[in-house]
């Protein structure tokens, strides 16, 4: 890569003097708005992509189903193809992803965009959209108090700055590299949980725990004993999930109006939309420690468990702190016994999500209390037992984390080059540069 003189000011700030600025109506073949509608949803069947999984520049794992029969009358607007952009209109604004060869339908707030033949390109589109210079002007041209949003009449008078289509090329396929980097360990992270998940419930739900002979426990014909949570191994307890733990303690939130709470802050403060059921790197606010004294804010160790009290996107979202950190009150943070271990206490609380969301209240968003959570009845196997599982589990973790690790480092280089590439200040090298 290098470093090139020759910049010219435009609308959208300085660029290259060869590259184009087009609008984005200017600039599609296709923009299909899915809003104004709202389909009937269902437990499976075909998956829909809602504003609030476009995150981070991909598409989280879809909760929410049409059916088969609904899918024409409701994608009557235009048919996604692969490659299509998808950017999201509000709650939250200009959040982008690109869609693959996988059937999906398209809720509200979801704008689908498509690059011009050889004028546009759309691997080049989705970096394009998540630059400073185009959320800028998503932004100036957005409307709104509490949710910011944009009409698409105003969408397609955003401006892009349009290098030559062979620059678009090399721009996308170096940020394209690092994302699939970041898509491979997300892919890692994913078949380790399934693993581990598999582990505990061979153990804990099946009941095959090695014996003292290193024979699966139930299946050998080892003593079983009825509980008021059905068959348990003898000599193992029922209990509730306070039982498990040293403590739980609900998050808080610093006043807001006092800056010095929060700026330049030190300490992570997730929220419940950050926990997706794995450790926890990083948050996406920070608060000071005068923030954290001056709050009803907990400091929780490392591997202390965060759970989310509201639907925020699920009642029982968990996250392992990796760092000391706090969180907001929608979260209850719990700090497993030593012999039970973190371990044995994520996974538990995990096989217990459905139970928590049966019995959550609330219209407008479910939740659930501390005293739900602490009061939950639950299988206490001896301690013998959880600290042959942590030793068993913690390398599966630790790749998480490492994983996971990598992935916000990769993020940051990503972001770094994007801010440059996408305004010119790094140009990379075309045929016959090299």
């Amino acid at each position: 890569m290098k470093s090139k003189e020759g910049f010219k000011e435009t609308e959208i700030g300085l660029i290259p003097e060869e590259w184009d600025i087009l609008s984005i109506e200017d600039a599609m073949d296709k923009i299909i708005d899915y809003r104004g509608k709202t389909p009937k949803k269902r437990i499976d069947g075909i998956p829909l992509i809602t504003a609030k999984i476009v995150k981070n520049g991909r598409i989280r794992e879809p909760k929410e189903f049409i059916s088969e029969e609904d899918y024409e009358d409701w994608m009557s607007r235009g048919m996604p193809k692969e490659g299509d952009i998808v950017i999201t209109t509000e709650a939250p604004l200009g959040e982008v992803a690109q869609l693959d060869n996988k059937k999906i339908a398209l809720a509200q707030r979801l704008i689908t965009l498509r690059g011009k033949k050889e004028v546009l390109n759309n691997n080049f589109l989705k970096y394009i959209l998540q630059s400073p210079l185009v959320q800028n002007g998503l932004e100036i041209r957005s409307t709104g108090t509490t949710v910011m949003g944009i009409r698409q009449s105003e969408l397609k008078k955003v401006l892009l700055p349009i290098p030559n289509y062979t620059e678009q090329k090399r721009i996308s396929d170096i940020l394209i590299n690092l994302d699939k980097k970041i898509n491979l360990n997300h892919k890692m992270n994913q078949t380790l949980e399934e693993i581990g998940q598999a582990i505990f419930r061979h153990w804990f739900a099946d009941f095959e725990f090695p014996d003292e002979d290193g024979n699966p426990y139930k299946s050998s014909g080892s003593e079983m004993v009825d509980s008021e949570l059905g068959p348990i191994p003898q000599g193992w307890e029922v209990g509730i999930i306070n039982d498990l733990c040293d403590s739980i303690t609900n998050g808080g939130t610093p006043k807001r109006k006092e800056e010095e709470y929060w700026i330049d802050g030190i300490i992570p403060w997730y929220k419940t939309g950050e926990l997706f059921d794995g450790p926890l790197i990083d948050s996406e606010e920070h608060i000071t420690p005068e923030g954290l004294n001056n709050s009803s804010c907990k400091l929780w160790a490392p591997n202390t468990i965060l759970i989310a009290l509201y639907a925020s996107p699920t009642v029982g979202r968990l996250g392992i702190l990796k760092s000391t950190a706090t969180s907001n009150q929608a979260c209850s943070g719990l700090v497993a016994k030593k012999d039970v271990g973190y371990q044995y206490l994520f996974y538990n609380l995990l096989f217990k999500r459905e139970e928590l969301n049966s019995i959550a209240v609330g219209s407008a968003q479910q939740n659930i209390s501390q005293d739900l959570v602490k009061n939950t009845k639950t299988i206490i196997p001896p301690s013998n037992l959880t600290i042959e599982f942590q030793s068993t589990i913690e390398p599966f973790f630790k790749q998480k984390t490492l994983f996971l690790k990598e992935s916000l480092n990769l993020s940051q280089i990503r972001d770094s080059l994007l801010l440059k590439l996408m305004s010119g200040k790094i140009r990379v090298p075309l045929e016959g540069e090299l």
